[in-house]
């Protein structure tokens, strides 16, 4: 999906909020989520009642986008610019929108990501096994011992580069498993993006390395993918199931 293509969302809060609808990013409310009641009409500042119980909620609710002070045309725009891989501080210049609100957006985004691929939080005790899988790459964090995993693969070891206060940049260290003579293969190749992408970044908090590299791994494994779409279907999922995203 191109900015142009995107264009006409961008520019109308109306037809930002039907697009939000069609790709089930927002819920389309037909009964109260209270007592399901049909009963239920639009009010003011956005918000639905039930005539049957009286009860009241936000036509954002049980989406990503519930509690969140955004348009939803700056969201679309938002997510655009999160699947180009502009960074939070020149989102929050383009969309004048505060830092803070910016970081948390993003960080939830990424959450989404994130729980589509590996539906548990991630412990910072566990070791991060970098393996190919019938030709997509998978990570897995476990206690696992080197001889219970099998097939091609990596367990990776971090290293703090720069520290930028409670923020550091790392370096990705690779215990190579495999036997006889090495040869360069796909698990080389995402390190060696995951190295350049980790070192781009400003800083990350430690507890969130592992959030960032299996980002940075379905980013790698949806190269060839729009991943402006990658990144809406998980939002949508995201919706679905149910899933905390802050």
């Amino acid at each position: 999906m191109n900015i142009i293509e995107l264009s006409k969302y961008l520019q109308d809060e109306q037809a930002a909020e039907e697009y939000l609808y069609d790709k089930w990013i927002l819920k389309r409310f037909t009964t109260c989520p209270h007592c399901e009641s049909d009963k239920i009409g639009y009010i003011s500042r956005g918000r639905i009642k039930c005539y049957k119980c009286k009860k009241e909620w936000h036509k954002r609710k049980d989406s990503f986008l519930e509690g969140k002070q955004i348009s939803f045309s700056k969201f679309i725009a938002f997510i655009k610019l999160y699947a180009d891989e502009v960074g939070v501080n020149q989102i929050a210049d383009e969309l004048e929108l505060d830092i803070k609100s910016v970081i948390t957006i993003h960080s939830g985004i990424r959450n989404c990501l994130i729980n589509t691929i590996i539906p548990t939080s991630l412990d910072e005790s566990t070791t991060a096994i970098l393996l190919e899988d019938h030709g997509k790459l998978r990570l897995l964090f476990s206690q696992e011992k080197e001889s219970q995993i099998t097939g091609q693969h990596y367990f990776l070891e971090f290293e703090r580069y720069k520290e930028f206060g409670s923020l550091y940049s790392f370096l990705i260290k690779s215990r190579d498993t495999i036997r006889g003579q090495h040869k360069y293969n796909s698990l080389d190749r995402f390190i060696s993006f995951a190295k350049m992408k980790l070192l781009s970044y400003r800083g990350i908090k430690i507890q969130n390395l592992k959030e960032y590299l299996v980002e940075l791994l379905i980013m790698y494994n949806n190269s060839e993918n729009d991943w402006y779409t990658k990144v809406l279907n998980s939002l949508h999922f995201a919706r679905v199931v149910n899933i905390p995203v802050s």
